[in-house]
């Protein structure tokens, strides 16, 4: 799978027909509670078909609006999982570093929580890309290959891709449904990229071992 660039992939999207529609359509549902489900779902299908179309990214249809919202839940279960998980740990650790110290360091117990903010968007597509690849549930257990897919590759190509996101949701806070589902989207196809890069790197290493 080729390793687009973000500005390709805007350009790409740009050319489709309907790509405006099809990017408000996500962009308001993900304002909605419950509802924001679906906009989750075309994120995840996006994903799918991408993989199934050995690397090429497109804007899904907005279709099979039951499917959409499983496929949304399966998303939901990830990122708490991988996203959830992870920024709860950086948070309890970063309290239990302000209390003993008895918050005489001012903000630098906090410092896991900003290590978390930058790991999580690479470890959660992670996740998602080893999840869409397997397709089992178990697959989500296996911390070994999912943290392969990001170690090598991250302080080249996934550090400052995973800052912009981040910053994204910051600046687009009062717009934050669209720039959350924006981000999430076209973020998508580069992370994919860069995995199965490292995939097959560590698939290299391990066969000539």
């Amino acid at each position: 799978m080729p390793m687009p660039t973000l500005e390709k992939t805007i350009d790409n999207v740009l050319e489709e027909n309907n790509h405006l529609q099809k990017l408000l359509i996500g962009g308001i549902l993900m304002f909605i509670p419950i509802v924001n489900i679906f906009a989750l779902g075309y994120i995840f299908r996006a994903g799918t078909n991408m993989l199934r179309n050995s690397g090429k990214f497109s804007l899904p249809e907005w279709n099979n609006w039951p499917a959409l919202f499983i496929d949304g839940l399966k998303l939901v279960v990830i990122s708490i999982l991988y996203a959830g998980v992870p920024m709860a740990l950086a948070w309890v650790i970063s309290i239990f570093l302000n209390t003993i110290t008895m918050k005489m360091l001012g903000p630098i117990p906090f410092f896991p929580i900003s290590i978390a903010f930058l790991i999580v968007p690479a470890l959660k597509y992670a996740a998602l890309y080893h999840f869409q690849k397997t397709g089992s549930w178990e697959s989500l257990l296996d911390l070994k290959e999912i943290a392969n897919l990001i170690t090598t590759p991250y302080k080249r190509h996934l550090a400052i891709p995973s800052i912009a996101l981040v910053g994204l949701f910051f600046i687009g806070a009062p717009l934050f449904g669209l720039a959350f589902f924006l981000g999430m989207l076209l973020i998508l196809p580069y992370y994919y990229g860069v995995y199965s890069s490292s995939a097959q790197t560590v698939k290299k290493s391990s066969t000539k071992k």
